[in-house]
């Protein structure tokens, strides 16, 4: 509903200097999510979006039941919430100061092998040493990649596009959390534990679309976005 920004008036051209045309495309002509589906690479992006959404809800929707299953109290699994959030707190700031020197690519197909990793943890036949494992493994994942996957879209849309870019990435990781949640409670149903590793795979994939979609900006043009 807001109104679209008018281009740039463009500057007149003095009487016996020749015109150069402007071949770029106008703005308006590629401002809709079209555009941002006609970027492959990015489509690959968001791909992986959903791939970590989906994942990464299932401390919330897998993570309960199977500690209920394994005849786990209730306080167990607030441990596990209350020991993530203490990671994040106290380490995500120390963790981003040294990940925001290596190329987005490798933080964020560091931050799926450390999801799937941790989340396939929950599987080994280690009682609640498992659990907690697998919640320090993938609450890593959390503070080395969490930041770059949200800050990626910006850096990679041109800029009128970027609203659109960013509205796109946090659809695809809305779409991940609703699809995941009730998900990862059918693959429990069916499977049971190995819903973990179901995670891991998923990961997998999500790994090869980052790796594949996502490319490395320029020094100049990451510093200029940072």
């Amino acid at each position: 509903a807001l109104p679209r920004r008018r281009a740039p008036a463009k500057e007149p051209v003095a009487a016996g200097e020749p015109s150069t045309p402007d071949k770029r495309p106008a703005p308006e002509s590629r401002s809709g999510y079209l555009a941002v589906l006609a970027d492959r690479r990015y489509v690959l992006f968001l791909l992986a979006l959903v791939v970590n959404a989906a994942v990464y809800v299932q401390y919330l929707s897998a993570l309960p039941v199977a500690m209920r299953a394994e005849g786990l109290a209730t306080g167990w699994y607030s441990a596990m919430v209350a020991l993530n959030g203490v990671i994040v707190i106290s380490c995500e700031l120390l963790v981003t100061k040294v990940v925001q020197r290596w190329p987005m690519r490798l933080v964020v197909m560091a931050g799926f092998a450390l999801l799937g990793a941790g989340m396939a943890a929950y599987a080994l036949p280690l009682g609640v040493a498992a659990f907690v494992i697998g919640t320090l493994v993938w609450s890593l994942a959390e503070i080395v990649a969490g930041p770059t996957i949200f800050a990626y879209p910006a850096v990679a849309s041109p800029e009128h596009l970027r609203g659109r870019y960013l509205g796109a990435a946090n659809t695809m990781f809305g779409i991940g959390s609703a699809t995941g949640s009730v998900a990862g409670l059918a693959v429990w149903n069916a499977v049971g534990e190995a819903v973990w590793w179901i995670c891991g795979l998923a990961c997998l994939l999500g790994l090869l679309a980052a790796g594949a979609g996502m490319r490395t900006p320029a020094p100049d043009e990451e510093e200029e976005r940072a």
